[in-house]
């Protein structure tokens, strides 16, 4: 026997199983794709945000001051390794959209560049209009993403509200900042909200006037020559700033939203390998599967072939070559699918989050992996089945196998009540354990596709119910938020307004928690006592009062402080927001603990936050910073817009609005997870009908000597029909808890320790995940089966019986 023989015969084995060999090639492709798109865009969105943060010159660190001279960044500039710094202001201040209603106020952050020339740290991307000409020119520059929701542009006006005092500001440009790619208050407030928040840029001296600071800055901004000098230069500048009351640096790993976006980056990457790697490793069980079987049905063939003087190494390379040419066709069609995929979504998310340059280059290495990947995960799959077939002895070949996994179990003696079940429903049940292997395999190829669609669906679940608890834990539908603090004797004129049914006062502090060497910054909230507007629960959705004993933590806090109920915590707040030259340090105890979604907060009763922290504030007794209304639907227009024609009122937040706003965000992430969903869908079906066709097709003897027996077609079809559907739930059963599990797992390898503290969710599948997850498999079990069940209605007997003689 010579190689041109034994590769006829590939060809010819190719061919016989085409459509076996279709589908795996089909689940390599789709792997493929998958790891090619996702670690592509992984590659293209990091390039693109390095090469916007190195052409925006963005800040290696910064520093908070209280208040400092401007020229003290002279004094930085002078620090070994510093190459530049921009000493400026920035402040929160209340603004207003002319030309619409009252309730279009809102909080603006206006931080100052200089008016003669571009910054030297964090410089704009200018994206229409143009830039600040003058020093002294009430002129202002928009980011893009605020601008793009309010559809504002060049020309338009805004006005910033101070007090009493109005001025108008004329809109020149729309800009990107490296700052705020993604854009987000604080660490503390992560989620964006461009309906009640933008970020504005003005001229140094416009702004110093606006709020009396002239010539005075409260942030620097540094680059340095060299990241290794990163460390010395920020202890310098700490120690040159110590007149003014500095916080400790902040290097940009920590600036918020450099943050959010390398976690996401990090997380994409994530996904990018352990989706792949699930989709790649049930390939390359069902190309054993596949190879296994194919190997005992040519047994005889292979006793011939060894017969004949073709030796291992041999026989060995021809089962390998099968293998390969399925994960090579595969692997070559999903990385070129993956690579238009990537393009498609680099474009779609880098425009989502206003990224200034995108870069979707080739990646030939992505390329070239993704290939090697297929095909290697076929030839390894087909190694062990390979070597089996190099085993097999002539005289053994004819020999039908009499291994414990091949024997038919006594299973009217296991199962007494079987016997009393007519015969016709008897054979289906028998079939399930004549064959074991073929049963077994084709179990796991049902648990391995519902496990693909619950893995999708259950990370959605899981996000939709993080934020249904977030949002369901506030019970307002409207909140204003004060620029400066106000007394609680406005929140009780509030509650005595038509229309509005409860009002409450909160008062919110960003703190620092330590706790031995641990810190945290977070937000500390006070609540007014029995209160009727904020539900807290505990992990298992149990309500939670706030204590008058001490704090309510998080599960990040808890985690990240390492602290128990009854532990006592220090509390200080930023020196950059305290009036004098030190800061004293509080003390408070851990009361207990709520479950939170997002963000880190910890709650106490409204009078200890004040207790504890009014004095280092200078807060007016009944200090709040915010009021929380419930109204009648039919006054909820009238209430926002007397809300907003408050002076002390730096924005209006509806809950309605805000619930849109999220439903968006889902909107977008929903897609995500819908790819997810397609591909585990379309790996769902690849899995289920190559286990099917193969377990129907190695039915034809079979089948061949019940139909010259006169078992009639239809009999047979409800038979085979009847066994597809019992393995179907043998699969669903041990695939809802596998599914679930390894959603957990999945989850636990793909989320960063940065985002489970930033966004902590539990594992929640709906019932209608189950449900589809079920019916996708039964449905795709039904459908497997009818091209095999098709060529065996079209049978040869007679070819069929003589080839069960031979």
């Amino acid at each position: 026997m010579t190689i041109p023989a034994l590769a006829r015969k590939l060809l010819r084995d190719l061919r016989a199983a085409r459509w076996q060999y279709l589908a795996v090639a089909t689940m390599v492709a789709w792997g493929v794709a998958f790891f090619v798109a996702s670690f592509a865009s992984y590659r293209n969105l990091a390039a693109s945000y390095a090469f916007s943060y190195a052409r925006l010159r963005f800040e290696d660190f910064s520093v908070a001051v209280h208040a400092a001279p401007a020229q003290v960044a002279n004094r930085l500039r002078a620090v070994p390794g510093v190459a530049a710094v921009e000493g400026r202001l920035v402040e929160d201040v209340a603004i207003e959209l002319p030309g619409r209603t009252a309730t279009r106020r809102l909080v603006g952050r206006l931080v100052t560049v200089p008016g003669n020339r571009r910054p030297l740290v964090n410089d704009l991307h200018l994206v229409a209009g143009r830039y600040l000409r003058s020093a002294t020119a009430r002129e202002v520059l928009l980011e893009a993403s605020f601008a793009r929701h309010h559809r504002l542009g060049p020309g338009a006006t805004i006005d910033v509200v101070r007090g009493a005092a109005r001025v108008r500001m004329r809109v020149v440009g729309i800009v990107q900042s490296p700052e705020y790619f993604f854009v987000v208050r604080s660490t503390q407030d992560i989620l964006p909200y461009p309906e009640t928040f933008g970020v504005m840029f003005v001229a140094q001296d416009v702004l110093a006037s606006m709020v009396g600071k002239p010539g005075l800055v409260n942030e620097l901004r540094v680059r340095v020559d060299d990241p290794r000098r990163r460390p010395a230069a920020m202890r310098e500048a700490t120690r040159l700033l110590r007149a003014y009351h500095p916080e400790a640096p902040v290097p940009r790993e920590e600036q918020p939203s450099y943050q959010l976006l390398d976690q996401d980056l990090r997380g994409f990457q994530a996904f990018a390998t352990l989706f792949p790697l699930l989709f790649l490793s049930v390939a390359g069980a069902t190309v054993y599967m596949l190879l296994w079987r194919m190997v005992h049905a040519q047994r005889p063939i292979i006793g011939l072939l060894r017969a004949l003087g073709v030796g291992a190494p041999r026989v060995v390379l021809h089962y390998l070559a099968a293998a390969a040419v399925v994960g090579a066709l595969g692997g070559l069609a999903g990385s070129v699918l993956g690579h238009l995929l990537a393009r498609v979504t680099t474009h779609w998310y880098a425009t989502f989050l206003q990224t200034p340059v995108v870069l979707t280059p080739l990646r030939w290495t992505v390329l070239a992996a993704g290939w090697l990947i297929g095909t290697g995960t076929c030839v390894l799959a087909g190694i062990v089945p390979a070597r089996a077939a190099a085993r097999v002895r002539p005289a053994q070949a004819l020999v039908e196998p009499t291994d414990a996994a091949a024997r038919v179990l006594p299973l009217d003696r296991l199962l007494p009540g079987l016997r009393r079940i007519r015969l016709a429903w008897r054979l289906p049940v028998r079939s399930l354990f004549r064959q074991p292997r073929r049963t077994l395999s084709t179990i796991f190829g049902v648990v391995a596709a519902m496990s693909l669609i619950i893995v999708a669906q259950g990370l959605l679940d899981s996000s939709t119910a993080a934020l249904d608890l977030f949002l369901g834990s506030a019970a307002d539908d409207v909140r204003a938020e004060f620029l400066d603090y106000q007394d609680r004797g406005l929140v009780e004129r509030i509650r005595g307004w038509p229309g509005v049914l409860w009002a409450e006062g909160t008062l919110e502090v960003p703190v620092e928690f330590r706790k031995g060497p641990r810190t945290y910054a977070a937000l500390l909230v006070g609540l007014e006592p029995g209160t009727r507007l904020q539900r807290l629960a505990d992990d298992g959705g149990r309500p939670v009062r706030p204590s008058p004993h001490g704090l309510l933590f998080g599960q990040t806090l808890r985690d990240t402080l390492g602290v128990e109920a009854g532990d006592v915590v220090q509390v200080t707040v930023p020196l950059a927001r305290v009036p004098h030259r030190t800061r004293p340090v509080h003390a408070a105890r851990v009361a207990g603990f709520v479950w939170q979604p997002v963000g880190t907060i910890a709650y106490l009763p409204a009078d200890r936050v004040r207790q504890l922290l009014g004095e280092t504030l200078g807060m007016p007794p009944g200090a709040v910073t915010s009021v929380r209304v419930k109204v009648a639907p039919r006054a909820l227009r009238e209430i926002r817009q007397r809300l907003a024609a408050l002076p002390s009122v730096g924005a209006v937040h509806v809950q309605a609005d805000f619930r849109r706003m999220l439903a968006d965000l889902m909107a977008f992430a929903r897609r995500f997870y819908t790819a997810m969903s397609v591909f585990g869908m379309a790996l769902a079906f690849s899995i289920t009908f190559n286990t099917v066709t193969m377990n129907v097709l190695e039915r034809t003897n079979e089948v061949a000597t019940m139909r010259t027996l006169g078992v009639s077609r239809a009999r047979i079809v409800a038979w085979i029909t009847a066994e597809n559907l019992l393995i179907a739930a043998a699969g669903v059963l041990l695939g809802l808890p596998a599914g679930r599990a390894l959603t957990e797992a999945f989850f636990r390898a793909a989320q960063t320790e940065e985002q489970m503290a930033l966004f902590s969710m539990q594992i929640v599948i709906a019932p209608r995940t189950y449900g589809l997850a079920t019916a996708a498999v039964v449905v795709v079990m039904l459908l497997s089966q009818l091209p095999a069940l098709a060529h065996l209605q079209r049978l040869d007997l007679a070819r069929a019986t003589k080839e069960r003689a031979t």
